[in-house]
């Protein structure tokens, strides 16, 4: 089905039947505060669940789409009925409700190209959005066109603007610097093609982490938050400027710094980008080397659940090299990990796929036997379901290995499988490599007992 087909703007006259008057109003504003609070929640929180996020925000945009469209077909069977009746005879409710109406239109202003084009000034009949994300009739935008110009006719001022800013952050004091970050994070944020400038000129990486480069006292507290939302929408919308912004000697340590600074909300939006930058193998060395192994479990280990969970992600891709697990081991990953299995109270499958990787190191199992970290996996054994798999395999997998390494465990664990039958149960229902754990730890216990 074409876009045509699904909105039909201008298609009809006819009025729809939207609620009263102050409805209109009210539901125009309900959904332009959720919109913003679902892309606010995309951008600095990324919970667990992001797939259900994805869709609700999505949801919300198609319920603002669908409002705004049915409004404007209204306004324009409205302005049809004053132009075409007598004003004596041309009842005041009218002329209410098109007000309301244009109100809600201003309060989703997403959608005023559609009513107040930038170059015509007339309303559109069959408006076309641009890859610059203006929208404009198509006739209006011919001319430009015609003259073998593939830029847009208002963007490109814009794109002016956005040298000029980039200019003022690099060479201007901390006041002027503080209001252009803001600025050119607010264009990175609206106009997709000024993320993609970032992995065209490699240079306006430079210039865009050069305020962060202190090298006495902090920075400026709101300047990092705009700098690093900003590097947050330039790699989390292009894929080749992850590559770029990586290959910036300066851009991963800038990154690594704002976990330990600023806002909560700039250490969580830094968290999100070393998560989509170790996605990359030769990233997860250069974040490692970086010091980034450390500031991850040291944010992890302060962070509340919600804002933590692209920390964990984040180090969970680090430690699939062996060169950071061992990092990790030396800076009391295996304890910090532990506990937040405890404190949090939630099946986070990532820290149990964590403590896993990191106990195929002989000194990781030392450090779990000396956390009583035996009673913990034995606890997540225990609160385990079927749906668990997951848990259940790592759990069971590294009590195999423990009890290879130390055979005085094995009367505890016995006692609890006599009560909970959990290892057991695995046996035999468990994943493939669970069930071969399960076996040994069982042929264990028979031997010793």
């Amino acid at each position: 089905m074409s876009s045509d087909q699904i909105l039909e703007v201008g298609s009809s006259s006819k009025i729809v039947e939207v609620g009263c008057s102050s409805d209109i109003v009210a539901k125009a504003t309900s959904l332009a505060n959720e919109l913003e609070r679902v892309t606010r929640l995309e951008l600095v929180i990324r919970t667990q669940d992001f797939v259900t996020l994805m869709l609700n925000t999505m949801s919300t945009v198609w319920e603002v789409e669908k409002l705004s469209t049915s409004l404007s077909n209204e306004l324009r069977a409205l302005v049809a009925i004053i132009t075409q009746q007598e004003r004596q005879s041309i009842s005041r409710d009218i002329f209410v409700k098109a007000q309301d109406i244009l109100a809600a239109l201003k309060t989703m202003e997403f959608n005023a190209g559609s009513i107040d084009p930038p170059l015509s000034k007339q309303l559109m009949v069959d408006p076309a959005i641009l890859t610059s994300g203006m929208t404009f009739e198509p006739q209006n935008i011919q001319a430009c066109l015609d003259t073998g110009s593939q830029i847009c006719p208002l963007s490109k001022n814009e794109r002016q603007q956005f040298d000029d800013l980039m200019l003022r952050l690099e060479k201007s004091g901390i006041s002027e610097q503080k209001q252009a970050a803001k600025k050119i994070y607010e264009f990175t944020l609206a106009l997709p093609q000024f993320r993609a400038h970032f992995a065209k000129e490699e240079r306006t990486i430079f210039v865009l982490l050069s305020p962060l480069k202190v090298l006495d006292g902090d920075v400026d507290a709101k300047l990092q938050n705009n700098i690093i939302s900003t590097v947050f929408q330039i790699i989390n919308h292009v894929d080749d400027n992850i590559k770029v912004f990586a290959n910036n000697p300066d851009a991963i340590s800038s990154v690594i710094k704002a976990l330990g600074t600023g806002y909560a909300n700039t250490r969580g939006t830094a968290a999100s980008i070393l998560f989509l930058l170790s996605m990359y193998n030769d990233n997860k060395v250069v974040i490692g080397d970086s010091g980034g192994v450390t500031a991850l479990l040291d944010f992890i280990e302060g962070a509340k659940y919600a804002t933590m969970m692209d920390a964990i992600r984040a180090f969970f891709n680090l430690c699939i090299i062996r060169r950071n697990r061992l990092k990790a081991i030396e800076h009391g990953a295996v304890r910090v990990i532990l506990k937040k299995v405890v404190s949090i109270r939630l099946k986070v499958n990532e820290l149990w796929a964590i403590l896993r990787m990191l106990s195929m190191h002989g000194n990781a199992i030392k450090q779990i036997i000396e956390h009583d970290g035996v009673c913990v996996l034995l606890h997540g054994l225990r609160g385990s379901s079927r749906n668990d798999e997951a848990i259940v395999e790592c759990c069971v997998t590294m009590l195999d290995w423990i009890c290879s390494n130390d055979s005085s465990k094995l009367t505890e664990i016995d006692e609890e499988d006599k009560k909970y039958e959990k290892i057991s149960l695995a046996v035999n229902s468990g994943t493939m490599v669970a069930r071969k754990a399960a076996k040994s730890i069982l042929t264990q216990i028979d031997k010793a007992i």
